[in-house]
């Protein structure tokens, strides 16, 4: 089985092609619509590292790993975002501080980057 992967993407037709190239890439994958999904699931599920977008309704991102960390869940995160230039400073910040692991701009220019970094983290 492979690594345990939680995607947390508000964008379906996003978040299917992540499925489908992480499924094929040897990862076992999990979907939520949104941060309030994505912290429920993280809880269930237990995965070993979540990729999740910035900005969702109902829950952001960050928010969710925020909350993540307060219920002591440490799992890996890299967040993701076509918005790069609005959350450069609370991104490079959390990244800094060890919150999240990694962040990737959307569109991605290859799925291999997306994969690449989900193995390291």
């Amino acid at each position: 089985m492979g690594r345990r992967v939680l995607i947390v993407e508000d964008e379906e037709r996003i978040r299917d092609v992540l499925a489908r190239a992480l499924t094929r890439k040897g990862f076992t994958v999990s979907l939520a619509a949104n941060g309030s999904e994505g912290l429920r699931l993280a809880q269930e599920c237990s995965p070993e590292v979540i990729l999740s977008d910035v900005l969702m309704p109902v829950l952001s991102g960050p928010e969710m790993i925020q909350r993540l960390r307060a219920t002591g869940i440490s799992v890996p995160a890299v967040l993701m975002s076509g918005h790069t230039g609005s959350f450069a400073g609370m991104v490079d910040s959390m990244l800094a501080e060890g919150v999240v692991q990694g962040f990737l701009e959307k569109p991605f220019n290859h799925l291999n980057e997306v994969v690449d970094l989900l193995n390291r983290v």
